[in-house]
């Protein structure tokens, strides 16, 4: 089961390492492309953890997705606690494993922000299974294009030195790896619900909490991503600096 906030146990996964580009010969075009990298990995990544839920969510009757998207915390609350009175011992961890994964997901985002993320990633995944492509959907999230010539802009009126641009290089270069980690474990938490299929006592009310945490942690995942691209449109979790923001503080003089 989980053990602490979904944030303080993200802040505790180890990135994978990855080879740095930066040095003192770095050139203003060697950073706009390791920015545009960047971005378009979290871009990937996102867009990969969408398709796993999707497929997740195969089975799942719609109106109860859409009842999963419009539930209150208070009232997933109080139907877990109704299921737990009167169940088998297994369908009890899964209940306590639901309860921990989503006050986990509470304390990231805040009860506001996460109930209009179920909302947004409930339409998000309808998108999706209408068949409207990842990559695409993604960057409209994000707004990437329109991201990626901000920073081109900043890093060319700069002015910095190779040595600045290459610290800079690997600040950005070290993004990618840190919101991989915080995706591996999403994903670990939505292996944990995909094993609740196979209790028999899934169907009303567990399947229902089930559908919650699957739209809450694409939410956060989706939130995740536009705080490590710096994305206008989506509240950011404030967790980290973003791409944008990594390059105004090492390139700007404070």
């Amino acid at each position: 089961l989980i053990d602490g906030s979904l944030e303080e146990i993200g802040a505790q996964v180890e990135p994978e390492p990855e080879m740095t580009r930066g040095g003192a010969n770095t050139t203003p075009a060697d950073l706009i492309e390791t920015a545009d990298d960047a971005i378009r990995q979290v871009v990937a990544g996102v867009g990969t953890f969408a398709r796993g839920t999707v497929a997740s969510l195969v089975g799942l009757d719609p109106a109860l997705l859409k009842q999963a998207a419009g539930m209150l915390g208070s009232e997933l609350s109080q139907a877990l606690t109704k299921l737990g009175e009167n169940v088998t011992r297994l369908v009890s961890k899964a209940v306590a494993f639901i309860v921990q994964a989503y006050d986990s997901l509470l304390a990231a985002l805040g009860q506001d922000a996460a109930s209009a993320l179920r909302v947004q990633a409930a339409e998000w995944v309808e998108k999706l299974q209408q068949g409207e492509a990842l990559t695409e959907l993604a960057d409209a999230l994000y707004q990437t294009d329109d991201m990626k010539l901000r920073v081109a802009a900043l890093i060319e009126g700069s002015g910095a030195p190779g040595p600045v641009l290459g610290k800079t290089q690997s600040d950005v270069e070290a993004l990618s790896p840190s919101f991989q980690s915080r995706i591996k474990l999403a994903g670990q938490i939505r292996a944990g619900l995909g094993l609740l299929k196979f209790i028999p006592a899934a169907k009303g009310p567990l399947e229902l909490a089930t559908g919650v945490l699957y739209l809450a942690l694409l939410g956060y995942v989706v939130v995740a991503g536009a705080d490590y691209v710096d994305a206008p449109r989506l509240a950011r979790i404030g967790r980290v600096p973003g791409v944008l923001e990594t390059i105004q503080t090492g390139l700007i003089p404070a």
